[in-house]
């Protein structure tokens, strides 16, 4: 790590209160594809927004070896206090979502606090929910033109029957594909969705 004589972080000093201008698309999704970006992201969002780094690599380590954060050893927040100076918060900087201030905080931008960010997360089984979907419409489909044109084994269900039928299974799914997203949503109270336990 860089530093001055009096022992601050020159690579973070360029990145403090720069007003960069909008969020772009491409720079949100590129620092989420990092998991301690998005925890950082997740615990600022649920934390007041603005949050000492030695906090956030407290409750980082935390969530990521299933303590409390008192439980945290020293070394342990040291270790992800560096993981986090390395590279994290200034990728997080350079898109604009965070400010990292001289009193060793960090805060969301005011750009990133009104920036709702889900993640999707395939089920046990590897489906993500636009699979589900595509799958649901490609079995409705299957049924349904048979049933419509009386077509071999079809004859005796009527198209309403298979409509009905998918209507209640598009509703448990919307309801179920709800709550997924609810979970999902980073910012929400708890360890961020990845680091629960299923």
């Amino acid at each position: 790590m860089k530093s001055t004589p009096g022992g601050r972080d020159t690579r973070l000093e360029r990145f403090r209160s720069d007003d960069s201008g909008a969020l772009s698309r491409k720079e949100l999704f590129q620092a989420l594809q990092n998991r301690y970006c998005r925890h950082v992201i997740h615990y600022l969002k649920q934390d007041s927004q603005v949050a000492e780094i030695s906090s956030v690599a407290t409750q980082l380590a935390a969530w990521e070896n299933g303590l409390t954060p008192q439980e945290v050893t020293d070394d342990q927040r040291r270790k992800m206090q560096n993981v986090l100076y390395e590279d994290h918060l200034l990728k997080l900087a350079e898109a604009g979502i965070v400010d990292i201030n001289e009193d060793n905080t960090i805060e969301l931008t005011e750009l990133a606090k009104d920036v709702e960010i889900y993640l999707e997360f395939s089920s046990n089984n590897g489906i993500s929910w636009g699979k589900y979907y595509l799958l649901l419409s490609g079995l409705y489909a299957a049924l349904l033109i048979p049933s419509v044109f009386t077509v071999g084994p079809f004859t005796s269900i009527s198209p309403i029957e298979v409509s009905a039928t998918f209507s209640v299974l598009l509703l448990i799914s919307s309801i179920l594909y709800y709550r997924d997203q609810k979970r999902g949503r980073i910012g929400r109270s708890g360890a961020p969705v990845e680091l629960q336990k299923a």
